[in-house]
Parts: structure tokens; sequence; C-alpha cells
């Protein structure tokens, strides 16, 4: 998930950090305290209810943004005043911790992987496309050696790479995704076994029942 939005919080609680230690006129400060916290507001509740939207980088980059800039702005009294290089020093340690701890806690999800499986499982399950008409009049051995290659074998391959998609760590609505291809990879593949099994069986002009309602499950998968 990428986005400048977790930045541009940063920006607004730095800025409201600048207000509140009365960095602008006293007349401005009020109005545009107001103007940020509700813009920073509206943001949030986008984040909350919006989809494909991390509200935790929003969050985070308000907070740290208001942390950093109260430390190096505030006013300290001048019986406690403090260096400026110590200001910088502690605010660059709180940003080392806080970076360290994102990238520690952070879920390692593997979205791209998952993107390059999901188009080789797309790929193998376009083969079924040459054997869904195959025409009556084609020889037994024929019609099985295409249910063979472009049905057995791809969705034999589509089950290794659900194996291979379920060994990875995924976001709420890419597991959503992957269960429906979990789904479709065993109706696919069960469908094209019985297919095979009656052609051999010599049903040359039907399919039994059980083969038709296997088809007829992987279309409902397809496109419900």
């Amino acid at each position: 998930m990428m986005g400048a939005s977790g930045a541009i919080m940063g920006l607004y609680g730095a800025f409201i950090a600048l207000l509140l230690t009365k960095t602008f006129e006293p007349k401005a400060t009020k109005a545009l305290l107001v103007s940020t916290l509700i813009v920073s507001l509206l943001v949030l509740v986008n984040g909350a209810f919006g989809q494909r939207v991390d509200n935790a980088a929003h969050i985070g980059g308000f907070v740290s943004g208001f942390i950093f800039a109260y430390l190096l702005n505030y006013k300290w009294d001048k019986t406690f005043e403090v260096k400026i290089w110590t200001r910088y020093a502690v605010s660059i340690l709180l940003f080392l911790m806080f970076f360290s701890g994102v990238i520690y806690f952070n879920p390692k999800y593997g979205t791209e992987e998952y993107r390059k499986l999901s188009d080789t499982f797309n790929g193998n399950l376009r083969s079924l496309n040459g054997i869904m008409n195959l025409k009556i009049s084609l020889p037994k051995d024929v019609k099985l050696a295409s249910i063979k290659q472009d049905g057995i074998i791809p969705t034999e391959r589509n089950l290794v790479v659900i194996k291979q998609m379920q060994a990875l760590n995924l976001r709420p609505e890419d597991v959503k995704e992957r269960n429906e291809k979990i789904k479709l990879s065993k109706a696919s593949y069960r469908a094209v076994m019985l297919m095979y099994r009656d052609i051999k069986a010599d049903s040359t002009y039907r399919y039994s029942k059980e083969t038709s309602t296997a088809l007829g499950s992987v279309f409902e998968i397809l496109y419900k």
C-alpha cells in the first residue's frame, strides 16, 4: 500500500504543535488550529471507512509530527533552558526508536509474491477455454489429449500455486481473494478429471450429471 497521506498527517501534527507553542500571531492561531483539526479528523474518518487505507499510517504520522515539532519549538522556562543541540539529539533518538519499531512490528505481507502467483494462476485457468467447447466429432484420443493438456495439467499446476499462496502472510482483502482461488482450483480440477473420465468411458455426446454439476460449480465461482 502506497501513498503520501501519512506524511501529510505528519505535517498537520507538526503544524498543530507550532500553533500550541504560539509560533504564530494569537489572532490567527485559533482559526488555524480549528481548521487543521477538522481536516485531520476528516482524514482519519476517511481512513476508518475507506477501502485499502491504512489509518495506522495517518495516526502514526500525526503523532510523530506533533512530538518532533513540539520538542524542537517548545519555549522552555529560563530556569530550565535546553540547548538546541539537545533538542535535535532527543528528536533524532526518538525518530530512530520510532522508525525501528515500525520496521520490527510492521507485518511482513507477501503482496508482491501473491500478485505474481495470482498471474500464474489466472494464466493456467485460461487454458481451460480450450476444452470447454470440444467438438463432438473429434476422435476420442484427441479429446483425451486435449483435456489432459489444457485441463488436467494446468489445474494440477494451480493446486501447487495455491499451496504457495497459503504459505504467504496476506492482507485481509487478499486473503478473501485467495480463499476464492482455493475453491476455484479444487472445483476446476474435479471438473476436468470428471470430463476425462466421461470421455474415456465413451460418453461421446453428453457429460454425466455429476460432471455437469461440477462444471456448473466452476462457472458459479467465476461469475458470482
